[in-house]
């Protein structure tokens, strides 16, 4: 799923990526390595986790975020 999103990346380069794991520094390095911005939070409760993403999302001050879990799977022309 990383490789996918990131091949949109580079097809439009205003896009960000933001990842919010609990798996640790093997899941950041694999993350950060397929252009994400990543941070770690615990899995538990998913509702704070989820948030907690949203806020790191938002210190880049985006037009419009889309929270996607790891089930999902965009299309590109999305």
């Amino acid at each position: 799923m990383l490789r996918y999103y990131k091949e949109l990346k580079l097809q439009d380069l205003e896009r960000s990526f933001y990842a919010v794991g609990s798996e640790g520094e093997a899941s950041r390095r694999l993350c950060e390595r397929s252009g994400w911005n990543y941070l770690e939070h615990p899995n538990k409760p998913l509702s704070l986790k989820t948030q907690a993403g949203v806020e790191f999302a938002r210190q880049s001050d985006p037009d419009f975020l889309v929270v996607i879990n790891s089930d999902d799977l965009l299309s590109q022309n999305f």
